[in-house]
């Protein structure tokens, strides 16, 4: 049973279906090398041979499109290697990428790491040039993102903003799109719409500190100085320093001395923050 919902776990988050009877063959063969198995009846868990055959059937019964042969999980794959890998490290890991991508997929999947690449080494109008490239290669939201990102690298917002607009309109609960937006509004300098976006993400993704940091950045460029407080107190608590998210609320507090149903919001807060604090212990 647990064979059964580890062979679906990996297939769902897109890696190869053959990947388990592999692994259990070189377990098996690791086993040989020990000294071979006691009898099947003894063992807390099947014999590899059986684990193997187990997942190899899986396997033939499995639907042969997967995440891993999707154009968006390879995408996803190129922009995770770029923010894990060094400058000098890149050409070598890329390759490599490449090179464990289906065949069909190579050529976008290349471009799009072309272009992340030459946004990241700082060189917008490079990106701009490979960009126009996109336009040959399948209608892909991760391909209009990255002409939006070539944009912002271009300074060209009000562009990036429109691009970014048409897609949240078309995906309304895409993450990605609305993360994006809002980034692109606050670096824009577009103050208001920047709050608006990142309170709304707030509410939506309350555990990401990020979230809150970038809150705070909009809040400060509209100067929403009681808005700066919580966003930074959340932002303090959530990355570990509890002691500076309770400062940052009495700071708030005091700021919003003559507004007393808000004023009793922040002492709530501040009394679960200090109540946390103890808990932890992290007082002594």
């Amino acid at each position: 049973e647990a064979d059964a919902i580890g062979f679906n776990v990996l297939t769902r988050a897109g890696f190869d279906s053959s990947g388990m009877a592999r692994m259990f063959e070189l377990l098996q063969k690791e086993a040989r090398t020990n000294g071979g198995n006691a009898p099947e009846f003894l063992l807390t868990h099947p014999l590899t041979e059986s684990r193997i055959a187990f997942a190899k059937e899986r396997e033939r019964n499995t639907d042969d499109h997967n995440f891993y042969s999707s154009l968006g999980f390879q995408l996803i794959r190129v922009r995770a290697m770029l923010y894990q890998t060094t400058e000098k490290e890149r050409p070598i890991t890329l390759l490599a990428l490449i090179n464990s991508v289906p065949e069909g997929l190579k050529e976008p999947v290349k471009l799009y790491a072309d272009v992340l690449s030459a946004i990241d080494l700082g060189q917008p109008k490079r990106a701009q040039e490979l960009a126009q490239q996109l336009a040959l290669q399948p209608d892909h939201l991760y391909f209009r993102l990255l002409n939006a990102k070539v944009m912002v690298a271009n300074g060209q917002f009000e562009q990036a903003v429109a691009l970014l607009e048409t897609q949240l309109a078309e995906s309304p609960d895409n993450i990605a799109i609305k993360t994006f937006l809002a980034q692109t509004l606050l670096n824009a300098g577009y103050g208001p719409q920047a709050l608006s976006a990142f309170q709304s993400l707030s509410k939506e993704r309350p555990e990401d500190p990020w979230i809150w940091q970038q809150l705070a950045k909009a809040a400060s460029q509209t100067k929403s100085l009681l808005t700066v407080y919580k966003a930074n107190a959340e932002y303090h608590q959530l990355t570990g320093d509890i002691s500076q998210g309770v400062a940052e609320l009495k700071l708030a507090r005091a700021y919003a001395s003559n507004d007393p149903i808000e004023f009793a919001r922040l002492d709530h807060r501040i009394n679960e923050l200090q109540t946390l604090f103890k808990q932890l212990d992290f007082g002594r």
